[in-house]
């Protein structure tokens, strides 16, 4: 079992481990989507061309990468930032999360979202924001829970999905998530530690 070791800004070499990781996690439920190598490649290099992006990556002892955060300007996702509160219009996206599935359960993905939150907060954004499944209570633990978040909005969906082998259109309900930014805090598991 992997685990968490350091967290580290991305590296183009990096890509390679973490698109398969990044097709993997959202194969699952509750997102259920299927994504071609090329479209996430894309989708990464547009996001890494904004100058606000934050790309963390997690790697373990040996230096291996097993999972990544990313986060940007919430102005990059209009269609979340208009369900915000206008308070919010400003806030820093905490768009992605993935973690290696043999790698969960000690504590990555909240180590990951609070170093993020912590980035936002050293690169002069006071608030935070985020949308997920309702499905995912660990994502929303770690949001209100850890980082003082509160949930501000929910949003119906329907999403396109294969389950069971079958593309079908689901109903889904968004929670979003906002709140503010929190200076580093640094509680990874010992011996554990981070370029921030």
């Amino acid at each position: 079992m992997r685990q968490p070791r350091s967290i580290r800004p991305y590296r183009p070499e990096d890509l390679d481990v973490l698109v398969p990781i990044y097709i993997a996690c959202f194969r699952e439920w509750p997102w259920c989507e299927v994504f071609a190598s090329d479209e996430v490649r894309s989708d990464f290099a547009t996001i890494l061309s904004w100058p606000e992006t934050v790309f963390l990556v997690i790697e373990d002892g040996d230096g291996k990468p097993f999972g990544a955060a990313i986060g940007f300007g919430v102005h990059r996702k209009s269609d979340v930032r208009d369900l915000l509160p206008h308070a919010m219009h400003a806030s820093f996206y905490l768009a992605e999360v993935f973690v290696d599935s043999e790698a969960r359960g000690h504590g990555s993905c909240g180590w990951l979202l609070r170093v993020l939150s912590a980035t936002a907060a050293k690169n002069g954004y006071a608030m935070l924001s985020a949308r997920t499944s309702v499905n995912q209570p660990i994502i929303q633990h770690v949001m209100v829970d850890d980082l003082g978040c509160s949930i501000v909005g929910r949003e119906e969906v329907v999403s396109r999905k294969i389950i069971d082998g079958e593309i079908v259109d689901a109903p889904d309900t968004r929670v979003l998530m906002a709140g503010p930014t929190k200076p580093f805090d640094d509680r990874p598991a010992r011996g554990c530690h981070s370029d921030y």
